[in-house]
């Protein structure tokens, strides 16, 4: 199944006086998202809301070969694990009007296609929305 993809937009240094709205989009918890960024972004921001009433975690996938240290223990890795970051979990975020704003590291989450892929447990509800600046 394919993700919902999710363009981060734009902002340029020195972009003083230039308003943008804020480009979010409702929480595909079943597919996950793919967030879409400027390969020489410098920094990415990306901003997720939850609106269940529970608490939900978010898990951002960890990279393949990309900026990856391990590589060079070989296919099976150190320890016999694979050649890839792990995924990273974050703290659940609060229920019904929590916010939780994530920066991912370039070397350790950026992905080949140009982006980042988050997952959602199932009864995640909310918004997700992303900023790069370059």
């Amino acid at each position: 199944m394919a993700r919902v993809d999710l363009t981060a937009t734009r902002l340029t240094p020195d972009s003083t006086g230039v308003g943008v709205a804020e480009a979010a989009i409702a929480i595909n918890a079943g597919l996950g998202h793919r967030v879409l960024v400027n390969a020489k972004a410098e920094t990415v921001a990306i901003r997720i809301t939850n609106t269940h009433a529970s608490p939900h975690p978010v898990t951002v996938v960890g990279g393949l070969k990309v900026g990856n240290g391990r590589e060079v223990y070989g296919a099976a890795g150190p320890s016999g694990s694979n050649p890839t970051d792990p995924d990273f979990v974050t703290a659940a975020i609060a229920a019904s009007t929590g916010v939780m704003w994530l920066s991912p590291a370039v070397g350790r989450f950026f992905r080949p296609d140009g982006s980042y892929w988050l997952n959602f447990e199932a009864a995640h509800t909310g918004t997700i929305s992303a900023v790069e600046i370059s």
